[in-house]
């Protein structure tokens, strides 16, 4: 790492979830919003209706249905920490493994994201999480990387990590976008 990568802080938001943290940079997240009007598709896929625009709804429990977020929680204490490695492994896994769309009792605040590989067409993403994200400087220092793989493996995961003490999940949001990209076309109005 470059002295001057050493020194930079990113600003970041810890957004809580069922049992954990994501962890985003500040410039992804657009709005937070109530959970509401959620409309579901055949393929699976639930979608809230924002300004006229159609946004898909996701859940980490719906990305990663084999993921167990509780084993990342209780088991983080065990984990072997290091600094942070590269995560910018490519997945190309099926979006969606399962067709079910849950949604979990806790899950009452939607995460609205920026996209990044074609904003023009699916310019948003809305994400459900449990709480407020609270802002936090992620620097070397303040960043670590969990070496042991905790749960089953998730290809929308780009790394597990520990920000100011708390475990995080940092999701892979280029193959999310991806993956729904190429279930287009779907209408983005509603």
């Amino acid at each position: 790492m470059s002295p001057s990568m050493t020194n930079t802080d990113v600003s970041s938001l810890l957004v809580p979830i069922d049992a954990g943290h994501l962890l985003f940079p500040e410039n992804m997240v657009a709005e937070l919003i109530a959970l509401q009007n959620v409309v579901y598709h055949a393929h699976g896929l639930a979608w809230i209706n924002l300004h006229g625009v159609a946004v898909p709804l996701l859940s980490l429990h719906q990305l990663c249905p084999d993921l167990y977020m509780e084993q990342l929680a209780e088991t983080d204490a065990q984990a072997e920490l290091t600094p942070v490695v590269d995560s910018s492994v490519h997945h190309t896994a099926p979006f969606m493994r399962s067709t079910t769309t849950s949604t979990t009792e806790k899950a009452t605040m939607v995460l609205l994201l920026h996209t990044l590989l074609a904003p023009e067409t699916l310019p948003l993403l809305a994400l459900q999480v449990t709480g407020s994200p609270h802002p936090v400087n992620v620097n070397h220092k303040t960043l670590q990387a969990v070496t042991q793989p905790l749960g089953q493996a998730c290809v929308y995961i780009a790394s597990h990590v520990r920000v100011a003490n708390l475990p995080c999940v940092i999701l892979d949001l280029p193959a999310i976008e991806q993956s729904l990209l190429k279930m287009m076309p779907f209408s983005n109005s509603q």
